[in-house]
C-alpha cells in the first residue's frame, strides 16, 4: 500500500464495490445493500460511494489531519477507514445506539489502539451536555483537524451538535456534514 508525502495511506479500488486501505479490506454499500449488509470476518461495510470515498482522499492530500470526530459509527466501517487513511493520532466516535459494533470493538483489541480510537455508544448527538463532558474529558484542550456527522441526518440534530462541535474544531479543520 502506498502513502502520500503526507504519511497518509492511499485507496487501493480492487474494483467498484471493494478497495483496501493500508492492509483493511472495505466493502462499499449504499442505499438498501446498506442496511441489508452484514460485516464479515474479511471486511468492513462502508455506507459511503466510490465517489465520496475518492473526494475525501482527495480533499486532504498533503494535510495533517491528527485528531478526528465522527458522529454515526453504525457498522464501523467509516471510523476505521478514516484510521486507515489517515492514521491520526485520535478518533472520537460518537452512536445512538447504545450496542457496540463488534467488528470495530475487535479491531480496536486487535490493534491494541484504545487510546486511537475512542468509540462512545448511547450518545443522542443532540445531547450539547453528553457531547460537551466527553470532549472536555478526551480532547485534553486540543482540537479537531475534521469533524464528520454522518449521524441523524436529522435538522436539529445536526445543528445541536455543530452548534456543539465548532469550538472544538482547530482553525483552518474541516466540518463535514454527510447526506
Amino acid at each position: 500500500m502506498s502513502k502520500g508525502s503526507d504519511g497518509m495511506n492511499k485507496i487501493n479500488w480492487i474494483n467498484e464495490k471493494e478497495c483496501k486501505v493500508g492492509n483493511v479490506l472495505f466493502r462499499v454499500e449504499t442505499g438498501d445493500r446498506l442496511y441489508a449488509s452484514a460485516p464479515d470476518a474479511e471486511s468492513f461495510v462502508i455506507g459511503k460511494s466510490r465517489r465520496q470515498l475518492d473526494t475525501l482522499q482527495d480533499l486532504f492530500l498533503g494535510k495533517s489531519i491528527r485528531r478526528i470526530c465522527e458522529i454515526g459509527i453504525y457498522k464501523g466501517g467509516s471510523v476505521v477507514f478514516n484510521y486507515e487513511l489517515f492514521q491520526p493520532e485520535l478518533i472520537v466516535a460518537f452512536d445512538i445506539d447504545t450496542k457496540p459494533v463488534d467488528q470495530l470493538e475487535n479491531f480496536i483489541n486487535i490493534h491494541g489502539i484504545h487510546d486511537k480510537i475512542r468509540t462512545f455508544y448511547g450518545v443522542d448527538q443532540s445531547d450539547r451536555d453528553k457531547l460537551v463532558s466527553i470532549l472536555e474529558r478526551e480532547m485534553s484542550n486540543a482540537q479537531f483537524d475534521l469533524i464528520v456527522d454522518d449521524g441523524s441526518h436529522l435538522l436539529h440534530q445536526t445543528k445541536t451538535a455543530f452548534n456543539t462541535l465548532l469550538p472544538y474544531l482547530a482553525p483552518g479543520g474541516h466540518y463535514i456534514i454527510e447526506d
